[in-house]
């Protein structure tokens, strides 16, 4: 995902997988196969810091709550990046993120919320000048 000023992307063994646009909906995909381990990176090459908050299956990475712009997000230093190793768990521990093709076991429906989102890794970017919306899925 790319709109110019913040990047993400989502790592498989520390490189960037293949994104597909759809043609009918211009919707970005990405293939993720079962069982398998990823990181997101985001990228910010604008001018001036900005806030992420990040979501996967609707669920913020941080407090694994339904994400909005309410949400705690990562701050991100201008034309820096960080990546993500998984939902965060304390201070210091992250619980890896999981590609999840079996209907039922996602974290999202393991723990009961709703999984309208399911599959979908979303982003919300703040900045001093505008808000973006950005999901990728």
């Amino acid at each position: 995902m790319n709109n110019k000023s913040v990047t993400l992307e989502i790592l498989v063994n520390g490189k960037p997988i293949t994104e597909y646009t759809s043609p009918l909906n211009k919707q970005q995909y990405i293939e993720g196969r079962d069982g398998t381990d990823f990181e997101i990176k985001v990228s910010n090459y604008s001018l001036t810091d900005v806030e992420a908050i990040i979501s996967v299956d609707g669920l913020s990475i941080i407090d694994g709550k339904p994400a909005g712009t309410n949400s705690s997000g990562y701050l991100i230093k201008r034309l820096d990046s960080i990546t993500i190793p998984g939902w965060k768990v304390n201070g210091n521990t992250a619980a890896k993120f999981t590609f999840s093709g079996k209907k039922g076991n996602s974290y999202v429906e393991r723990i009961g919320e709703d999984s309208a989102n399911k599959g979908v890794i979303g982003i919300k970017v703040f900045s001093q000048s505008s808000l973006n919306t950005i999901k990728c899925g």
